[in-house]
């Protein structure tokens, strides 16, 4: 049987919290990620996709003030 330790991404890319959001763009464009692992302390807190990137860059003209 196969396991996820077989298929799985070693010393994956990463980015912590505080990366800017300019930097994890330039990351996903640049090795066609779909998403970051975000690491804080050598513990996984999330993690950050394109559309996430997308949200922060592009208004949403639905939103009202």
């Amino acid at each position: 049987m196969i396991k996820t330790k077989d298929i799985m991404t070693k010393n994956p890319v990463t980015v912590s919290p505080d990366t800017e959001i300019t930097k994890a763009a330039e990351l996903l464009i640049t090795n066609k990620f779909n998403g970051l692992p975000v690491v804080e302390k050598d513990m996984l807190v999330g993690i950050v996709g394109k559309e996430d990137v997308l949200k922060t860059i592009i208004p949403n003209e639905d939103k009202k003030d």
